[in-house]
């Protein structure tokens, strides 16, 4: 089922956790239906009337004065700041052609063409074969020049990868089914880029960077990525690359190549020729190696959380031998795991220091984001799902002493920065014989040091 859009903004700033989770617990179709009826845009379902796009001013009240209205261009930015970008074209076709910059109108056709590509192309479910039935049970198989992993991570979750390098290009197909976050907190986890680090690189192994270089339109920003596999002989990697989020809940995308949904757009602009993209000059190489890639993940709506579809094709200017593909799994067996982990931590744990800086960045946006949480909690009325995403059984933090003989510290609090058997990954990397063993045995930069009190 589509949802019926409605483009009026949600008032008030966003409730505490604690309110969020239970104080809509009796919204069900009825308060849908009633939402539908409070909306202004009359005959036109999602969008104003024409009068309204085109006013510039209007009376205020006896006194004569002129009150400035709102412009295309003021509607057309509202839409795209709530990342509706398919409305906001159909906005730009139908009711006020010509009335908008240029820039603009090339910007909104560029994106929506862009997403409709990758939409085309993703495969939804790319691996048919019998997935394990018990929590931390895995396969693994070649299928011709292909590499494909399935781990079933918990009772909730079930992760499959698909691998395939041909020379230089690697593609990647990943999907987590599912994910049982609430959507509004996995929503500020794909939108907030700088706040990545702490999600993408747990252990500091990394050492993870992201920048933004330039913004071009609500949600629509050049951002500046690297980071550093700790593998002897690999460079420092950086990625380039163009990101823009789409709500995609309703019902415009006619073809159907997308069900109820939030999509992140990453478009290489580096091909451009002139170190110019839309524009904008490129930031300059900083001595790294620079990856190309282009990368689509859509959160796929469900009652007991949200379905990840991840889909990338990357150049890696490094040949195979020295990133071969059996490689690039097992790099991405670990994240996918350690990932998934920290989106359970940030999404439920209250104490947790990154949920903490995702929940005041939302305080911040708090227009945005109780526009998105009446958005969701309609959809899933609509859909007769519980008006939230039920909470699952988390298992206990991290306790005790750190596994790697002669250390002293305790396990890190944080099960996704090492599993949570260990201090640090540097600490867990050591004992297993992995791949920082040619590193100094320093602790990695993410340990808490905290000493471990032997007992008597």
């Amino acid at each position: 089922m589509w949802l019926k859009c409605t483009c009026e903004p949600c008032p008030g700033s966003i409730p505490n956790d604690e309110q969020h989770l239970h104080e809509e617990d009796a919204v069900d179709a009825a308060r849908a239906q009633e939402l539908d009826e409070e909306s202004e845009h009359g005959s036109l379902g999602p969008f104003p009337a024409p009068t309204m796009l085109t006013q510039n001013s209007s009376s205020e009240g006896n006194t004569g004065k002129a009150k400035k209205g709102p412009t295309d261009a003021d509607f057309v930015h509202s839409l795209l700041r709530e990342m509706r970008w398919q409305e906001a074209a159909e906005v730009t076709r139908t009711h006020c052609p010509g009335a908008l910059p240029q820039q603009l109108v090339d910007t909104i056709g560029f994106q929506n063409d862009e997403l409709q590509r990758e939409l085309r192309e993703l495969r939804w479910d790319f691996c048919k074969r019998q997935s394990p039935d018990h929590v931390g049970q895995s396969e693994e198989w070649w299928e011709g020049n292909t590499f494909y992993h399935h781990r079933r991570l918990d009772e909730h979750c079930l992760v499959k990868i698909e691998v395939n390098r041909v020379g230089n290009v690697v593609s990647l197909n990943m999907m987590y089914d599912l994910v049982p976050i609430p959507t509004r907190m996995l929503l500020a986890i794909f939108r907030e880029v700088d706040l990545w680090k702490e999600l993408l690189d747990p252990s500091g192994a990394l050492d993870f960077r992201s920048e933004l270089a330039h913004q071009y339109a609500p949600n629509d920003q050049l951002v500046l990525m690297s980071w550093q596999i700790p593998l002897r002989f690999i460079p420092r990697t950086e990625l380039m690359l163009n990101r823009s989020m789409f709500d995609m809940l309703e019902c415009h995308d006619q073809q159907k190549h997308c069900p109820p949904s939030f999509v992140a757009l990453e478009v290489d602009p580096t091909g451009s020729g002139d170190d110019t993209w839309r524009g904008v000059r490129l930031p300059p190489k900083s001595g790294s190696t620079r990856l190309s890639r282009r990368l689509v993940i859509v959160a796929e709506q469900a009652s007991g959380g949200t379905r990840l579809h991840v889909r990338s094709r990357s150049i890696l200017p490094l040949p195979g031998w020295m990133l071969p593909t059996r490689l690039i799994m097992l790099i991405m067996k670990d994240l996918s795991a350690a990932i998934y982990t920290a989106l359970l931590e940030v999404g439920w744990d209250r104490d947790d220091g990154i949920k903490q800086q995702f929940a005041r960045r939302m305080e911040q946006e708090s227009d945005f984001y109780a526009h998105c949480d009446r958005r969701i909690v309609q959809l899933r009325a609509q859909q007769s799902w519980q008006p939230h995403v039920p909470q699952p059984t988390l298992p206990p933090c991290p306790t005790g002493k750190c596994e790697r003989e002669g250390c002293p510290f305790q396990k890190h609090s944080r099960a996704s920065n090492n599993g949570g058997t260990h201090c640090c990954r540097r600490c867990k990397e050591l004992t297993s014989g992995g791949s920082s063993q040619w590193l100094s045995g320093k602790h990695g930069p993410a340990c808490q040091r905290r000493k471990h009190d032997i007992e008597a």
